[in-house]
């Protein structure tokens, strides 16, 4: 492309667009690696969409929890799949230890009052079920399958805080932190100052 203007602009969008789809095409990604990039944030709004028509997705409301296990994991994420509501809401292993549960949220049925609620219910039937003490960490709901990736680095950061400062309880949520969490992102001259 020769130029700076806006044809070449949209020009140069269209490749990168075209190129980064191909990609995805040729890759040929199982549903839970598609489903561990949307976490990740490694897919754009038009494969999110394609993701969704290919699996016959809504796009609901939904949060992510993280759930650390250091035994047993392989029937905790069965009982997790027994927990999943017409094959929408899906697991990910994270690593040897933990695990990311997407819940979607039907808004007809008001079964729970919070996301922490339905932690601790998931927590204490992990329990049940297998004997395992997990511990889990409640990121933020958003609105749509796109912005998963956000819900899951709030869960990810209760995780790390809520093991720095060593919290009580198994259940913990991102908005326990978030003062915490402004004061990191706050500059060290102002927090000096203060």
């Amino acid at each position: 492309l020769k130029g700076v203007g806006e044809t070449e602009k949209n020009y140069a969008y269209l490749i990168g667009e075209l190129a980064e789809n191909s990609y995805f095409k040729e890759s040929g990604l199982s549903r839970s690696d598609f489903c561990r990039a949307i976490l990740l944030g490694e897919t754009n709004y038009s494969q999110v969409i394609r993701y969704q028509k290919k699996y016959g997705m809504k796009d609901m409301p939904a949060f992510v929890m993280v759930i650390t296990a250091t035994k047993m994991i392989s029937e905790v994420v069965n009982v997790l799949k027994n927990y999943s509501e017409d094959r929408t809401d899906f697991v990910v292993k994270i690593d040897e230890t933990q695990l990311a549960f997407v819940k979607f949220i039907d808004e007809e049925s008001n079964e729970y009052q919070s996301s922490t609620e339905y932690a601790e219910f998931l927590r204490q039937s992990i329990y049940e079920e297998t004997g395992v003490s997990a511990r889990i960490c409640v990121g933020g709901t958003v609105k749509s399958l796109i912005d998963l990736s956000t819900s899951y680095e709030q869960a990810m950061t209760a995780v790390r805080m809520s093991s720095a400062i060593h919290s009580r309880g198994e259940v913990h949520s991102f908005k326990e932190y978030i003062l915490i969490r402004m004061l990191e992102d706050m500059p060290k001259f102002k927090l000096n100052e203060y």
